[in-house]
Formats: C-alpha cells, structure tokens, sequence
C-alpha cells in the first residue's frame, strides 16, 4: 500500500532525485517470484488515480515509472509513483491509498516529523532512519506506531506478529470477576445501595481530563512514577489523604485494612525502578522490546463484587489514566487513594472516582472511547 516519506527539508531534494531514480528500476511482475519487487493490485482494489490526480491539480509534483510490458494481469498493475509538494491537507494524506505509491513531505526536524505522523491515519508500523542513534530512539519512542524499524525495514516483529497502533486498539470486556480476579481481597462491598449512575456530560469530563493527563504521566520516567506510588503508600500507611469527619466516604477507614492496597503501590514502585527495554535477537538485527502506555483505561465495578483496588497501581504504574465507576461501598476508598496519589505527585486528571452501580454505566463510558475498558461484577 501506499507510504509517507517525512523527510529533513535540508536533504529532502536530493532524497526526492535518489527516490525517482530507484523507483524507475524497480521490478514489476509475478508476486510469487522472489526477484519481483512491485507485484499487481489486489483483486477487486481500485488504483488511486483519483488521489494522484487530486495532487496534481492541487500543484504537486508527480512522477511516475513507466510500466514496462506486462503479460497476463497486466491491467492490474500501477506505476509506482512518487508525489512532491503536496498540500498538508491533501487526499492523499488524509486517505491511504492502495497500490505503490510514495508520498514525500518535508520537516523541520524529528519534533516536526513525530507531530505530522502523529496527525496522519494511523498505520501498524513506521521506520526511522537518522545518523545519530539517540535522536533515531526518541524519534521512534514518540511516534504513535506500535512497531518501528530503526535503519531497517521489514525485519521480523519480536511480538510475533504486526504490532497495531492505536486506532487498531480493541475495548476488551473483563466480566468473569471468579476468572479474572479470584481470591483477591477488596473493600467490603455491605449491602446493595442505589445510587445515580454518572451521565454522559461527567463521564465526557472524567474522559477529557485524563486524556489531558495522559501525555505528561505517560511520558514521565518510570522513576518518577515510582516515587508517585511510594508516596502514596506511605501516605495511606500514616492515615495522611483520609477524608476528615463530614468529607464523603463512609468512615475513616482507608479500605486497606489488610495492606493490600500499600503493597501492590510498592511491589509496582519497585518493578518501575528496575524496568528497562529487552533486547531480542530477531533475524537480520536486533530488537528492543519497550513497554508503553495503553491511554485512558475505564474501569466499571459494579455490585455485588467488593472493589478491589489494588488493581489500579499496575495500571497507574505502566502510565496509564484511569476513570473509575465504583459502586457505593467502594467510592470512599477509592477516593481516600486517589487524595494519597495526588497528594505524592499523579496529576489530577489521571484518576477520577465515579459512583454508580447499574448496567448502563459500562455502556455509556464505552460510548466516551477509552483506550481500554474493563467491566468487573455481575451488573457491570
């Protein structure tokens, strides 16, 4: 399919002269020969001759191989083509296109480069190519892409398959609480309260505000978020972030009357302090394996599963943003931790504590898009 080409604006002519002058070699023919470079169209795809002729009268520059003669199937073939400066809000960006076509835009530099391919319809892979190996790593920790290739292209994905971006990104459904969560503790749920379910407008604003808080607690060191977790847990040890008598919750019971809560805040400091990329042997080079962020995670618990939070700090920890539905028996400590946090560094948005306890809830966060969804308990 068809690719974008981000290229320094100081080396960009000369890469557009090298560009012509490889795709007019390149060998077209059967896709079943090791030696063809450039097979036909899938069947049934239409060739982007509306896209590239849309660049054309928009002023872009377009080159085109000529096709040499072909046998069977020859009507299914394109040239490859290059595009040059097209417009940012062009056709051809804004909708991939199918067959070999390359469309080239330059940058100001690697700040540039992430936004632009940050803007454009997400793709599974990228490549970044650059002399200095530490801007080549930044470049490729900051690009939205799943897998990228550094001064390579197409060696294996250590993941054992195509790594997705973020559009590809599915909400799983966690409702089996005896599968997933067995024979973990949480805060006593007591009996069945009801209570108003959040509505759109509180869950958009829960969304948006951790959307806010994504980048900068996703992009801290895993350090950083470390010293978050510890803080908090000294903070619950000491009774430091339990609302005062009149504040809401129930009592002034933190919830964590057995330490669970603390210990899992610690246990995930400590992975966070000694984390690290893995580096894989794959064929052709080497692999390094990093850890990032999901996003916005929605968690919905709902009666009669007592809520158990000492799920959250690995979600926390790996530098995610969690709003969460708790049901009645749940809000008080949940909110006790999330003062803790808060207190010891995590940005406001990046936990917010809803109560409600119905069906509808999970449905109507779902409709809000996050990240990832996790709905816990029999009326989730």
């Amino acid at each position: 399919g068809g690719c974008v080409v981000l290229a320094q604006d100081t080396v960009a002519a000369a890469l557009e002269r090298r560009l012509r002058a490889r795709l007019g070699g390149l060998r077209l023919g059967d896709p079943t020969d090791p030696r063809t470079e450039v097979g036909p169209l899938p069947p049934g795809t239409h060739p982007p001759e509306e896209a590239v002729q849309e660049a054309r009268e928009e002023g872009a520059q377009v080159f085109q191989a000529p096709l040499p003669p072909l046998l069977e199937g020859g009507h299914r073939f394109y040239p490859p083509t290059l595009i040059s400066g097209v417009a940012p809000t062009s056709r051809c960006l804004r909708e991939p296109a199918p067959g070999p076509l390359l469309v080239l835009l330059p940058v100001r530099g690697p700040a540039e480069a992430v936004a632009v391919a940050s803007a454009l319809p997400q793709t599974a892979a990228a490549a970044v190519w650059a002399q200095d190996i530490t801007v080549a790593l930044d470049t490729a920790d900051r690009l939205p892409q799943g897998l990228v290739w550094l001064n390579a292209l197409d060696l294996p994905d250590p993941s054992g398959g195509c790594a997705a971006g973020a559009a590809d990104t599915d909400l799983d459904e966690v409702g089996s609480p005896r599968g997933v969560l067995g024979g973990l503790g949480g805060v006593p749920g007591g009996p069945q309260v009801t209570v108003d379910d959040p509505g759109y407008p509180e869950l958009a604003q829960a969304v948006a505000a951790a959307r806010g808080a994504a980048p900068g607690w996703g992009r801290l060191p895993g350090a950083s978020r470390a010293r978050v977790l510890r803080g908090a847990s000294a903070a619950l040890e000491g009774g430091h972030g339990t609302p005062k008598d009149g504040d809401s919750g129930d009592s002034g019971d933190s919830g964590d009357s057995d330490g669970s809560v603390r210990g899992a805040l610690l246990r995930w400091a400590a992975r966070l302090e000694r984390a690290g990329g893995a580096v894989q042997e794959v064929p052709g080079g080497r692999a390094l394996v990093t850890r990032r962020p999901l996003g916005v995670l929605g968690v919905v618990w709902a009666w009669p599963r007592p809520l158990a939070l000492q799920l959250l700090p690995p979600a926390l920890a790996l530098g995610n943003c969690v709003v969460l539905v708790a049901p009645p028996g749940g809000v008080g400590p949940a909110q006790r931790l999330r003062k803790a946090l808060v207190a010891a560094g995590l940005p406001g948005g990046a936990l917010t504590v809803l109560s409600g306890n119905s069906r509808g809830a999970g449905s109507r966060l779902a409709r809000q898009h996050p990240d990832g969804l996790w709905l816990c308990g029999g009326d989730a």
